[in-house]
């Protein structure tokens, strides 16, 4: 990391940068990627991620040459100063992105979404328009969430993309078609990662699959147990409480389904690939621009279609293991990650 990072300040004065995000939440596709660039960024400069709300589950992941200070009436102060004071502004999420787009300095903003409910509101277009512009540049994670951005913004001059990444350590198709032959005739498990919400519908997964109850078993993992409450008379599915264990929940798991109806990066989609799982996604911008393999793309809403794609994914696992290891997990890894990173905050 410091053959990456380091030969940029060789000799100069340590660059103060401030990463900004809401809170280091154990699922989240923006949490994993706000610590691993920080950590990155710490080995030859003074970073210091801020952040809003309580939720610091991921903050232990930080290393020792990064400072974490959240919001509080105690560090207000403290907090507004790292803010303002910092060489490179790095920020992530909504409210941060209105927060700080009238702070002086170079700011750089990371769009993770293709879509939000603030584009509902005509309103507030041309408020979005002139603070997008107050940032140097602002990372799409995908060419759909830039082309979204751009049609809702009408410029797009501060735009890049930059495609997210996956460091989840790797499993070989040879030993997950070894665990399939395995489990040939038992229940097939199937699982989904994410937070519960109307845009990543879960639900979809389970109604999709009541037929098919007595031979599969649905996983699911990034809910609370507000959200897992309404499952619980059902025997075949399973939710994980626990969200450090989503390692552990996608090598458990037979085949990755996903059902969301939008996403700026298909991450999750990207972390089953690198276990080998064979994949069963949902063909909307984000995830398919990761996947592009139409024989594991159903369509949005058609349960039909979902099963039909399953039960062609079954037949040919091993094909479909191969394809998601080298086509889809090996294709968005670390390294090309930072040194476009590395160039979009300053650094080159």
């Amino acid at each position: 990391m410091v053959a990456i990072f380091g030969s940029c300040t060789l000799g100069k004065k340590k660059k103060k940068i401030v990463l900004l995000i809401n809170d280091l939440r154990r699922v989240g596709g923006a949490e994993r990627l706000a610590v691993e660039i920080a950590n990155s960024l710490a080995a030859s400069n003074d970073v210091t991620v801020l952040t809003l709300f309580r939720d610091d589950a991921r903050a232990p992941e930080l290393s020792g040459n990064v400072s974490h200070v959240q919001m509080s009436l105690r560090t207000f102060i403290r907090w507004v100063k790292c803010l303002i004071r910092a060489d490179v502004k790095y920020i992530h999420l909504f409210p941060g992105l209105y927060l700080s787009a009238l702070v002086p300095g170079y700011k750089v903003f990371h769009e993770h979404n293709t879509s939000n409910r603030r584009r509902k509101y005509k309103l507030l277009k041309p408020i979005e328009r002139l603070l997008y512009r107050r940032y140097s540049k602002v990372i799409c994670i995908s060419d759909s969430t830039k082309a979204s951005l751009e049609n809702w913004l009408g410029f797009a001059e501060n735009l890049e993309v930059v495609n997210n990444f996956s460091n989840i350590p790797l499993m070989f198709p040879a030993q997950r078609e070894k665990i399939w032959r395995e489990r040939e005739f038992q229940n097939v498990r199937l699982g989904m990662a994410g937070s519960f919400s109307k845009q990543k519908d879960q639900q979809f997964l389970v109604d999709a699959l009541r037929c098919r109850e007595e031979c599969v078993e649905l996983h699911f993992i990034g809910g609370n147990e507000q959200d897992y409450e309404k499952y619980r008379g059902m025997a075949w599915v399973h939710c994980w409480k626990d969200s450090s264990r989503i390692e552990e929940f996608y090598e458990y798991i037979d085949i990755y389904v996903h059902a969301a109806h939008w996403e700026g990066f298909g991450l999750t989609v990207v972390e089953a690939a690198r276990k080998s799982l064979p994949l069963c996604v949902v063909d909307v911008p984000g995830v398919a621009e990761v996947v592009k393999n139409r024989k594991m793309l159903f369509e949005k809403h058609d349960a039909v279609n979902f099963l039909e794609k399953l039960d062609d994914i079954m037949s040919s696992y091993g094909e479909c293991s191969e394809y998601s290891f080298w086509e889809v997990g090996r294709k968005f890894e670390k390294g090309p990650f930072l040194k476009r990173i590395l160039g979009v905050l300053g650094f080159e």
